[in-house]
C-alpha cells in the first residue's frame, strides 16, 4: 500500500467517524454512510484531498452540500 493509499484511508475512517458523531448530536440525519471516494484533486488550487461524501449525503440530509 502506497503512502498515498494509506492517507487517503486514514481521511476516509476520520470522515465516517465525524459522519458519526455528527449524526449522534442529531446534526446530520442518514441511513448509513454512502461509499464515499477520497480523490487527489487535478488542481492545486483545490486542496490535497477531496471527498465527495457532502454531494451523497445532501438529498438524504435535506441539506444542501456546503452544510
Amino acid at each position: 500500500m502506497t503512502l498515498v493509499s494509506q492517507i487517503k484511508e486514514k481521511i476516509k475512517e476520520q470522515i465516517a467517524l465525524a459522519l458519526n458523531k455528527a449524526k449522534e448530536k442529531e446534526l446530520i440525519s442518514f441511513n448509513q454512510i454512502p461509499d464515499f471516494t477520497i480523490e487527489v484533486p487535478k488542481e492545486k488550487a483545490h486542496g490535497d484531498f477531496a471527498a465527495n461524501v457532502a454531494m451523497l449525503l445532501a438529498k438524504e440530509a435535506r441539506l444542501a452540500p456546503r452544510q
